[in-house]
This record gives C-alpha cells, structure tokens and sequence, in this order.
C-alpha cells in the first residue's frame, strides 16, 4: 500500500509540474524597444520574492523604497493586459471571450505570475507592496489610465510605473491643481487628462481601498469552479438521481398494484 501511495504522490508531483510549466512556456510577450523590462526578473513572481528583492538596494527611508519598487516594476512587467490562461482558469478564460476584462487578473499574486501588466495591474502590485510595509495607497483613475499615490511623510505622491513616465513620482497636487508641468509627463495624454482634471472627472480612490474588490470577487469564484466544478457538478448528479429514485419506486408500485376492472 505504502508503494502505491508514493507511486501515487510523484505522479500527482509530475503532472502538476507538468502543468505549471506548459503554462509558462506558451507564448510569451515581447516588450517594445522603449521599455525597461529585464527579462532576468521575469522569476521573481510572488509579492514577498519582490519586497526581498527591492530591499536588497537597502533604501534608507520610505520614500527611497517607494522609489525602488516604482523602478522594480518598470523592469518586470512588458506593458499590457496579462489574462488567465486556460490552465490557470477556464472559468474565467471562457468568460474573457465575452469581455476581455472578465480574465484579467486582480490579484497582486497572480499578476505577478505573468511578464505583462497593465497600468491597472501594475498599481495593484505597487499598492500591495507598499500596503505590507505600511505605506497608506490610493487610487487615481484618469481618461483610460490608471495611477497610484502613496503617503511619504505627510504628503502624496504619485507613481506611474506603467508609462515609465521621466520623473520618479511627483505631487498629487500637481493633478488636483492641473499643473502645466504634466505636460512633460504626459506629453501624449495631457490634453485628455487636462479636460477631464478641468471638467471634475479626476476619480480619487478610498485610502488603502481594494482597487477591485468586485473582480477580486468573480475570479474567486471562477477559480473555485475551475478547480472544483466537476466535483460540484458530479455531486449534484448523485443528489438528483437519489432525490428521484424513490418517486420512481413508487411509481412502479403504483402501476403493479392497480386494480383490473375486467368481468370474471
């Protein structure tokens, strides 16, 4: 029994690496020539292997820190929608045929097991991270891009890893107040970003709210259906066809036991 159960375990070991990396190996995105990415930290792909790699620059404050994921993640992520595989969730996989959306990840732990990122993924990472080392996050959402600050000291800073934008981080202020100096951050989107500052529509996001707990939600679920869908499915067979067995017994009953009516 001991040798079949052992035989039993690698197998299970063998398929599941199997599994992980036939999901890896699909094809794999290729960053444009401006971008940062460095292929070598593309297996860093939990948020504490992060956090460890960033301290391993020593910064000396907060702010030095914020600094360094904002230039870890310049470097690790190809810019881009990263979506479930079918491997990782077909639930959410067959979903995305409808609305792209519906599988792109939202979890920081599962956006770090892909090489691209969007803007929105990217602030998920940078919010976590900065969460686990106490730093209060918020989001900014802005014309078809998505930003976030972080409290250094008293003050909010703005960080855009995603645009790989010229500067570090700069003041929030600067997008409450539409300051001229945005157009050399965004020398591409500032008109759009100055008629919706100017027309009100800047969306500042809750202190260390969840970005998107509502899809946090619905890939939950999906992940549990893709796992465990067979076995809920199978179960609700056996439940029907035992709840129903009984009425056919007595339906044969029924029919066997009726009484004739014909003259002797």
């Amino acid at each position: 029994m001991s040798l079949l159960r052992c035989a039993f375990r690698q197998r299970c070991f063998r398929w599941g690496r199997w599994r992980r990396s036939s999901c890896h190996a699909l094809a794999r995105p290729l960053p444009q020539r401006h971008e940062l990415f460095d292929s070598h930290l593309a297996g860093i792909d939990t948020i504490d292997e992060a956090i460890a790699r960033i301290e391993r620059t020593r910064p000396p404050n907060p702010a030095a820190f914020a600094d360094a994921t904002d230039a870890f993640l310049r470097e690790r992520f190809i810019h881009g929608y990263s979506a479930f595989r079918p491997c990782q969730d077909w639930v959410a996989w067959v979903a995305g045929a409808f609305w792209f959306d519906l599988k792109s990840p939202v979890n920081p732990e599962q956006i770090m097991a892909h090489r691209r990122a969007a803007c929105s993924q990217q602030s998920i990472v940078f919010q976590e991270i900065m969460r686990r080392k106490g730093l209060d996050v918020r989001s900014i959402g802005l014309p078809g891009h998505f930003v976030s600050a972080v409290d250094l000291g008293g003050r909010w800073y703005v960080y855009d890893a995603n645009k790989e934008i010229p500067v570090r981080r700069y003041p929030i202020s600067w997008l409450q107040q539409n300051d001229p100096r945005l157009a050399v951050i965004y020398p591409d989107d500032y008109k759009s970003f100055t008629a919706s500052i100017t027309a009100g529509r800047l969306q500042l996001g809750t202190i260390n709210a969840n970005p998107a707990p509502q899809a946090l939600l619905f890939h939950a679920f999906t992940r549990f259906l893709s796992e465990w869908g067979w076995l809920v499915s199978a179960l609700l067979a056996i439940a029907a066809y035992v709840s129903l067995r009984p009425h056919r017994r007595r339906a044969g009953r029924d029919v066997h036991s009726k009484p004739s009516f014909g003259f002797n």
